[in-house]
């Protein structure tokens, strides 16, 4: 059984999916197991996805300012 699944949301994929396309522009930049790209992004497009993704810590971290 195969699906396709279109998210914008990093955080879902990482549980649901066993294969991981990131396109930007309608190309795709990079692709493998979910996991691995998610935790080791190659391509600089995945790389910023991924830095822009909050950390579970950061619910915990104070506001900034504070």
């Amino acid at each position: 059984l195969s699906s396709t699944y279109l998210t914008h949301a990093l955080g879902t994929p990482y549980y649901l999916s066993d294969r991981l396309i990131i396109m930007r522009k309608g190309d795709s930049v990079e692709q493998g197991l979910a996991r691995e790209v998610l935790a080791h992004p190659q391509h600089p497009y995945s790389q910023a996805l991924r830095a822009a993704v909050l950390s579970p810590d950061a619910a915990s971290s104070p506001p900034i300012g504070h």
